[in-house]
């Protein structure tokens, strides 16, 4: 997971032209950062997505301007939101990137809901053991 989110942040730096983007993926109701870089955090912009009926905005937040980005897919949404700037590429560009990333951020997706599963099992396990004692 390590080496895909090193991927995305290299690639999003050079399409975006910014040090400052979040990237994330949403399940449902459960959102999660793949790549991260600046200030941007998670809790920057929770409090926008529910008003987010567009593919594309500006946003104001902290005295900032940054772009967002939205892309549904059959499973999931993508976010990403960066640091907006004369050099950005253009809305169709990372579209397109984030389209042809879909497999591997699903991936990641599915090995994060699976290893979430195993956590919780053991857990689950270790208390059951304990109240057994």
């Amino acid at each position: 997971m390590h080496n895909v989110s090193t991927l995305l942040t290299s690639r999003l730096c050079e399409l975006t032209q910014s040090e400052n983007f979040l990237f994330l993926t949403q399940k449902k109701n459960e959102i999660m950062t793949l790549s991260q870089k600046g200030w941007l955090t998670k809790e920057d912009v929770m409090p926008l997505l529910p008003d987010f009926y567009t593919t594309s905005k500006v946003v104001e937040r902290n005295n900032q301007s940054f772009k967002a980005l939205r892309v549904r897919q059959a499973e999931q949404i993508l976010w990403l939101f960066f640091e907006q700037s004369l050099d950005n590429a253009s809305d169709v560009e990372i579209t397109a990137f984030l389209q042809q990333y879909s497999v591997i951020t699903k991936t990641v997706r599915l090995l994060h809901d699976a290893q979430k599963q195993t956590i919780r099992i053991t857990y689950m396990t270790r208390c059951c053991k304990r109240l057994l004692r």
